[in-house]
């Protein structure tokens, strides 16, 4: 589904690969103690996103990406920004930390933005002046 803004911006991203269980379970983690912020490992300790080492809970880059990505899918339930202290119920913010929030993000988006226009504008550079017969070379391009 694309949203307005996404419309607006001509960019269309996949719906996150997300059971509805797995948000209702972070939410569920989340409204246990709706005033505190949970960072992406504490959830993942917390949801099971985890491996069992020598009985021992052992958190990785895999099982923090599974938190973002359920997170994300959670919005807006879920509240976070480029930034932040970590994930909170979006209820339990305050309408100042709701705004950074969305400052936050905006500014990041059009970051990204810029930088894969100064991406587009070398690579087609490299493009215009590499010779026909020469492959292009990725490390060139920087």
């Amino acid at each position: 589904m694309t949203t307005a803004l996404q419309s607006e911006l001509a960019i269309k991203t996949p719906a996150p690969e997300v059971s509805p269980e797995a948000v209702e379970q972070l939410v569920a983690i989340l409204r246990e103690k709706p005033k505190e912020w949970f960072t992406a490992e504490r959830l993942a300790h917390a949801a099971g996103f985890c491996d069992i080492v020598d009985g021992q809970q052992v958190v990785t880059e895999k099982h923090l990406r599974k938190v973002r990505k359920v997170a994300s899918a959670a919005v807006p339930q879920v509240l976070s920004w480029p930034g932040s202290p970590g994930y909170r119920l979006s209820t339990a913010n305050t309408v100042p930390e709701i705004l950074h929030a969305i400052e936050s993000l905006e500014s990041q988006g059009k970051d990204m933005i810029r930088r894969a226009n100064v991406y587009r504008v070398s690579y087609h550079k490299f493009l215009r002046d590499c010779p026909p017969a020469e492959p292009a070379q990725p490390a060139a391009l920087l």
